[in-house]
């Protein structure tokens, strides 16, 4: 708030696992350089170029894969065919924060989330609320 403006972050799309894709939520996976926001899910609006996205973006460390190391940002783009972004420079906003991260018991259940998430983040960026 005190930007005047949701906080962004900017870096190149990398290849990941393609888990996202096979729960049927294709990410664009960043590690971008500076600072994130505090581990979670997040409304989130995505440039490519002059594209704008509405976005669903989960900060953090994949504690239901048990991935490790340092936090990343994934995000999957609301309307995208789901095409190869790998190389393509991605600009990320952060409208509202919509759960912390968590660890699910299964890839079902986090496939329902994820599901819930994108969801919350439509109605969020659609409704203005999440400014």
């Amino acid at each position: 708030m005190l930007l005047g403006r949701p906080h962004d972050v900017e870096a190149l799309v990398e290849r990941g696992a393609g888990r996202g894709r096979r729960l049927g939520f294709a990410t664009a996976n960043l590690r971008p350089e500076g600072l994130l926001p505090a581990l979670g899910v997040y409304a989130a609006r995505a440039w490519i170029g002059a594209r704008t996205f509405d976005a669903v973006c989960n900060v953090g460390v994949r504690p239901t894969v048990e991935e490790s190391g340092p936090a990343g940002l994934e995000a999957h783009l609301l309307g995208h065919d789901g095409s190869d972004l790998y190389g393509e420079r991605l600009r990320v906003g952060f409208v509202a924060r919509i759960r912390p991260e968590r660890r699910f018991p299964s890839f079902d259940a986090l496939r329902a989330q994820i599901a819930a998430d994108v969801e919350t983040a439509g109605d969020l960026l659609r409704s203005g609320r999440g400014r």
